[in-house]
């Protein structure tokens, strides 16, 4: 809604008429890139703002005052805090290169305002978001991504060139028996962008922009969008690397198809302003016109004969891109589906043309021909896109309780073996290929990260696109070392349960539950050290694969000693004798009694991260990393209760920021108010060349 509304809003503020700003609005909410970034939820939150942005942004430009900085702005954090900082960079790139677009029309404010404007949004953006952007940069500053990503990762996700065949004519379909509840035409696997399909009437836009639309306007849309194509094409280019190693924004960047956004505003718009010629008067060029809705028909009616007479060729790409044998049934299904695919562009194409040069001729009312028009776009991205959205029903992931049925997996940490490969949980292999229904249920069932918050899991392993430092020094030794140390060394990490999906035959591994319907195995791991207790014994070791060798170690007890990166002084004068228990546990609060015959370390096996300060009676004492990942504190002999608090400084300090922030915005709107001054800059008169499209 808030996409489609905005896209209308910013449509008709261009004097488009109004199935024409309908038109548009469906073309960008339910496009491609928009539906597929729904599955990639904060961008997705982020991506539907831009409309509103670009609407704001324009009547600032325009009509520059105080109460529109502000809407400006507002809309700016709203897009900010949605969770993508990608998609709120690129935005500020289209805002940027908008304003050029507005000063080059008559009248328009010079190109030092638009700059300091957009500066200013910025910092008053940044500024008012430092409660949320500070912990993020204390949260990048203890992540592996204080470094440049590898270039290997940073290219995971590049555009797929076969796959812009997609914003033509669909190249895939749903298909529910399959995995990943997909039928692929030219490619083995998934995309970043699962469909970038902007539907059979942009081919008309486009070629119509490309003939109407001034020299200028197309030499600068061609080099930005082959600029940004070529980015996002990622390691299928060599420019991206050589980008990647010389400019330093570019490694910030994780899967470079990411800036196929930008790509897809742009096509969008250059489709709607090619559209935006039928409704126009202009007798001189209506031939060509004409010419060029009657080559696009004609064009998919070729290819559509070409495919049914010599399908051969067709059959050879379709094979050598998905993989599939030339001889079996699933090839010939998806060869007859890509047959059928350009049938139905070829139908729609000559439905779209029909209604285009009845627009033009004006043989229907505008309203009823226009409203068709919007209906038959409608219709053919709805088709398309639907299968994308949800195609299966909740109940599958939670009508069952699967291995979370299991007493005790609520009282210790769970860890996964999804293969003999790699211990992060981003994929798994089982020995079956379960349907797209079967795949939901074993991902859920299986309570794989992060699904157990639900139920009151814990993990050892998370599912975090920063990655920890201290969890990404643990993944890379413990990928390296034996099945035996790494029961050892998840034992010190209160693990009570492993779930495999191939059986085990470890010690310290103990069958706990087989689920053949979910491909898993569930293990208890022997004797878990508790969450929270006491030991008299520690180490200094601040090298964390030392560290972490020590507690892989057969000699090592975790209940008898503790690794600290700082000396804790405990001198030790008779044989421990404690108690420990949680009495509280919450997000930010917990607090621990303890009972001890003498003073000793209390080591708590939750994160040690900063912000969380730890309290003995009341006061307050220091928390010394424990065992690589947790807290540890001294304790002196008798009953305590220990409190652990997360105040982090960052938090502090960005409220602080952002108050005073909105205090001085308030002040200044204050003021203006007052003394009537509301417009702090020169004014814009919206040139009659706006946009050239005629208003009837």
């Amino acid at each position: 809604m808030i996409a489609g509304v905005g896209a209308y809003k910013l449509l008709r503020e261009w004097q488009y008429p109004c199935f024409m700003s309908v038109l548009g609005a469906l073309l960008f909410t339910l496009g491609g890139t928009i539906v597929s970034l729904s599955n990639l939820l904060n961008h997705f939150q982020s991506a539907v703002w831009l409309p509103w942005i670009l609407l704001v942004w324009e009547r600032l430009l325009i009509s520059p005052n105080w109460s529109k900085f502000l809407t400006f702005t507002s809309v700016l954090v709203l897009q900010l805090l949605a969770g993508s900082p990608e998609i709120f960079a690129m935005t500020m790139g289209l805002v940027f290169l908008d304003g050029l677009r507005v000063h080059w029309t008559d009248a328009a404010p010079p190109i030092g305002r638009i700059f300091t404007l957009v500066l200013a949004a910025v910092l008053v953006v940044i500024a008012a978001s430092m409660v949320q952007l500070l912990p993020t940069a204390e949260l990048f500053l203890n992540s592996r991504r204080q470094q440049a990503i590898p270039m290997v990762e940073a290219m995971g996700a590049s555009l797929n060139p076969l796959s812009l065949i997609n914003l033509l004519i669909p190249d895939k379909e749903i298909d529910l028996s399959e995995m990943m509840g997909i039928r692929f035409f030219f490619a083995q696997k998934p995309s970043f962008l699962i469909t970038h399909y902007l539907g059979g009437v942009s081919l008309f836009g486009i070629c119509l922009w490309l003939y109407y639309g001034s020299l200028r306007e197309k030499i600068l849309l061609f080099l930005l969008i082959t600029g940004t194509l070529v980015v996002a094409l990622g390691g299928y280019t060599p420019v991206y690397p050589i980008l990647f190693h010389y400019v330093p924004m570019v490694a910030t960047f994780r899967y470079t198809e990411k800036f196929f956004f930008i790509i897809y505003v742009l096509l969008v718009f250059v489709t709607v302003k090619g559209l935006g010629n039928i409704t126009s008067s202009e007798d001189s060029r209506r031939k060509g016109f004409f010419l060029i809705v009657g080559a696009v028909c004609l064009g998919w009616l070729a290819l559509y004969l070409v495919a049914q007479s010599n399908p051969d060729f067709l059959g050879q790409l379709v094979a050598a891109q998905s993989g599939l044998m030339s001889s079996s049934v699933a090839h010939a299904n998806a060869l007859a589906a890509v047959v059928a695919n350009i049938e139905r562009q070829m139908l729609l194409s000559f439905g779209v043309g029909l209604l285009l040069c009845s627009l033009k001729l004006k043989r229907l009312p505008v309203p009823l021909a226009g409203t068709l028009l919007v209906c038959l776009v409608y219709a053919d991205l709805a088709s398309v896109h639907k299968g994308f959205l949800f195609p299966s029903r909740p109940g599958t992931a939670t009508d069952e309780l699967g291995i979370a049925a299991v007493q005790g997996t609520r009282n210790s940490r769970l860890f996964y073996y999804p293969s003999d490969k790699d211990l992060h949980p981003n994929s798994l292999y089982v020995t079956a290929r379960p349907s797209f229904d079967k795949t939901l249920s074993v991902w859920f069932q299986n309570l794989l990260p992060n699904v157990g918050v639900m139920h009151g899991i814990d993990y050892l392993q998370e599912m975090d696109a920063l990655g920890r430092r201290p969890y990404t020094d643990f993944l890379n030794f413990a990928n390296r070392i034996d099945p035996q140390a790494q029961v050892r060394l998840l034992r010190a990490f209160n693990v009570g349960h492993v779930v495999s999906f191939r059986p085990l035959t470890i010690a310290g591994l103990t069958p706990a539950g087989e689920f053949p319907e979910y491909y898993s195995w569930l293990y208890k791991v022997d004797q878990p050290v508790p969450r929270a207790y006491v030991v008299v014994k520690s180490t200094v070791e601040k090298d964390p694969v030392r560290t972490l060798q020590r507690l892989a170690d057969n000699g090592f007890d975790p209940m008898a000693e503790v690794i600290l990166d700082q000396e804790i002084p405990v001198r030790q004068t008779r044989s421990i004798e404690a108690k420990t228990n949680i009495l509280s546990y919450r997000n930010t609060f917990v607090t621990i009694e303890t009972e001890t015959n003498d003073n000793a370390i209390l080591v708590f096996l939750d994160s040690h991260y900063p912000g969380w300060k730890a309290y003995v009676d009341g006061r307050e004492t220091s928390i010394v990393k424990a065992n690589h990942f947790y807290r540890a504190v001294q304790v002196p002999t008798g009953r305590h209760f220990v409190e652990f608090k997360y105040e982090p400084i960052s938090f502090k300090i960005g409220l602080i920021i952002s108050l005073l922030t909105f205090i001085s915005i308030a002040a200044i709107s204050l003021v203006l108010l007052l003394y009537k001054r509301e417009s702090v800059l020169p004014r814009f008169s919206r040139p009659a060349t706006w946009i050239p499209v005629n208003k009837n």
